[in-house]
Parts: C-alpha cells; structure tokens; sequence
C-alpha cells in the first residue's frame, strides 16, 4: 500500500510538471483559482491510465505557488465551502505561514470541517486559547480525533515545556481518549506513565468485555494508554 502511495504521488508529480509546461507556477494560479479548470485538469493528468487522486494533484500545484501568501487566502475561501474539493482549502491553510493568529483563529471558528479546523488550529501561536480550546474538546469523548489532539501529537512539546501541570492533567483526566493519549505522549511525568504503563492485562483486555459495550471500549482505551505511556518511557530512557 505505501509503495502504490509512492508511485502515485511520483506519477501525479510528473504529470503536473509535464501538464503544466514552462510557466508552471503562472499556470497553478490560473488552474487553481477556477475549480471548473481543477476537475478539467486532474481528467487530462489521468488520462494516460493511472489513477491519479485530486488532493496529490491539488499538492503538487500548491507547492507551486506556496510563497504567495495572498493567492493561498484566495484559495482556501474559493473551495471552503465546497463539500467535494474543501481539501484544497485544508492543503492551502497548511501551506500558509503561521504569523496571523486573528485570521486563523478566525478560519477555525467559522467552519466544522474536521481536516481545515485541524489545520488552521495547528497554525495558531496564541497557547492561552489553544490551551482554552483543548480543555474545552477534553470534556467530552467523541471517540473519533480532534484538532486539539492533532495540535498535541505535533506542536504539543510548546505546551509542555510552558505549562506542564496542563499536559499532565489532560493524560490523568481528559474524558477524549486521543488527547488524553496525546497528552501521555508528551508527559515526562514517571508517577503518570508508570499508572498507565503497569495497567493489567485484567484492565485492557476487551475479549472479557461483551461487544461494543461501554466496558470494553474503556479496555480499548486501557490498552491503547498502556501502549502509549511504555512507548514515552522508553523515549525518556535514552
């Protein structure tokens, strides 16, 4: 699976240097700034047979135009709406500079798309309202990801070496698992990893538990802890 991943991000690369010609930036901007140009695009980059995916051929014509900031603002507005290609949107933000904390800020309130609040959230430098926004997203246990859980698996070392009674407390209280496994990522906290590292298998096995239930969703979540605080021990230990 990862080589097909490979090779179709190298075949949607050649083909958009080869679709594009001699002003390939020139011609980003003009493809990109007409969603009818996009679909004809990827139709004519798929031509010769292989199948290539919207977003990689979405990638390779951002990367094109990645030091026109305006341009990515016009971009991300273009497509957010659109329900099909608000990928564009996600790939757009994640290209932009993370110096505007008011507009990200903004992008991520006004919209509940899961990929484009993740990467206008991970944008953000002001801590005080991440912090605000992950204690919020810890309260409740949605059991799917979050951007507060997408911010502590990447950015999540800022917060800690600011405020590490924060990430502590997210690892022993967050009702969401994700980020209460984020948190025991981040921890250096030994008397914490310790408690999830030496759970029993009594306490993670979900085979004792019947299907679905709540029981054994918590064993899951057990387990997956479990995991999660040996992996952190064994990276404090080197």
């Amino acid at each position: 699976m990862k080589r097909l991943i490979v090779v179709s991000l190298v075949v949607t690369a050649i083909l958009v240097t080869a679709c594009t010609g001699t002003y390939e930036s020139r011609n980003a901007r003009d493809i990109l700034l007409h969603p009818e140009k996009f679909s004809k695009f990827v139709q004519e980059a798929s031509q010769n047979g292989y199948y290539v995916h919207p977003e990689n051929v979405a990638e390779q014509l951002l990367n094109l135009v990645r030091n026109d900031q305006k341009l990515l603002r016009k971009i991300y507005t273009l497509y957010a709406d659109g329900k099909d290609e608000a990928f564009i949107s996600a790939r757009a933000l994640e290209k932009m500079k993370a110096n505007d904390d008011d507009y990200f800020i903004k992008v991520y309130e006004s919209t509940t798309d899961y990929y484009i609040q993740t990467e206008a959230f991970l944008k953000i430098g002001n801590l005080t309202y991440v912090k605000q926004v992950i204690t919020e997203q810890a309260r409740t246990d949605t059991r799917r990801g979050s951007p507060s859980s997408a911010f502590l698996l990447i950015r999540g070392k800022e917060i800690y070496n600011t405020d590490p009674l924060f990430v502590d407390s997210l690892a022993i209280n967050a009702s969401d698992n994700f980020i209460r496994d984020a948190a025991i990522g981040i921890t250096k906290n030994l008397m914490i990893l310790d408690m999830y590292a030496n759970l029993t298998d009594d306490v993670c096995d979900q085979s004792r538990y019947s299907p679905l239930s709540k029981s054994q969703h918590l064993a899951y979540e057990n387990f997956l802890n479990r995991i999660a605080a040996k992996q952190r021990l064994v990276e404090l230990s080197k």
